[in-house]
């Protein structure tokens, strides 16, 4: 059995089904005490309420909230561990904050819609996970600057939507909420929980170095070969979704 530890978010009835699909339990962590003293094998990050910006900007006299700190603390033990990460909505943000990066304060356009993204050559080259393109959107707050080790892997127009890292994998959307109508997106959580059991095909992690925190060795070849292939890509206008 994994162990996934989390505080509980948005959706987490919905990601408790789906973990039970990979036989993996998830473990409500909600005090300091419990980061440090109770064993996991794994981090996911949740949905939910805005992140305190005095985590990612300076001077705002903004109190960071007793959520935040708990989830900065469990990211910085996971990194520490090495244990795999996977960070929906917020948990996304708050993945690309702790490793120095920023965020847009208010996207109202992103908000209870559903758009495609466009996923990066590299990803799709190089990654064994073959995503769905179409996704939904509840947030209004998203990635304005990357943090350090992180690449970007999905767009939704230029905003940055899907971020990668060494054992972390962050996205913007829910995809909690996609699986009933696109088994596909079991993907995602197969990568995160390292669990081929349950799926046809064999779905590995990108190994990508983390410059802040550089605990593990990773593949040179593939890493070089990512950064060769990255190509940002074009911005696609809504009208021109609708057009094909």
């Amino acid at each position: 059995m994994i162990t996934v530890a989390t505080y509980p978010g948005s959706f987490t009835e919905d990601v408790c089904r789906i973990l039970d699909c990979f036989d993996a339990d998830l473990l409500p962590i909600s005090t300091l005490k419990e980061v440090y003293h109770t064993p996991y094998d794994a981090v996911l990050l949740l949905g939910g309420e805005d992140i305190s910006n005095s985590l990612y900007l300076s001077n705002t006299g903004e109190p960071i909230g007793e959520r935040d700190g708990i989830e900065v603390t469990l990211l910085h033990k996971a990194l520490k561990d090495r244990l795999p990460v996977l960070g929906i909505c917020r948990g996304c943000q708050l993945i690309n904050v702790v490793m120095n990066g920023t965020l847009h304060e208010d996207l109202p356009t992103h908000r209870y819609v559903y758009h495609t993204v466009r996923y990066t050559k590299a990803f799709r080259q190089l990654s064994k996970i073959q995503l769905p393109d179409l996704t939904n959107s509840y947030h209004h707050q998203g990635i304005k600057k990357l943090g350090i080790g992180l690449l970007p892997f999905a767009y939704a127009d230029s905003l940055i939507e899907g971020i990668i890292g060494s054992k972390i994998m962050g996205v913007q959307w829910h995809p909690e909420l996609l699986v009933s109508s696109n088994q596909q997106w079991l993907d995602l959580f197969a990568w995160f929980l390292g669990n081929y059991r349950h799926k046809a095909k064999a779905v590995r992690s990108l190994v990508i170095p983390n410059y802040k925190y550089a605990y593990e060795e990773y593949d040179e070849f593939l890493w070089r070969s990512l950064i060769d292939k990255e190509v940002k890509p074009k911005v696609t206008r809504r009208w021109e979704i609708e057009r094909r």
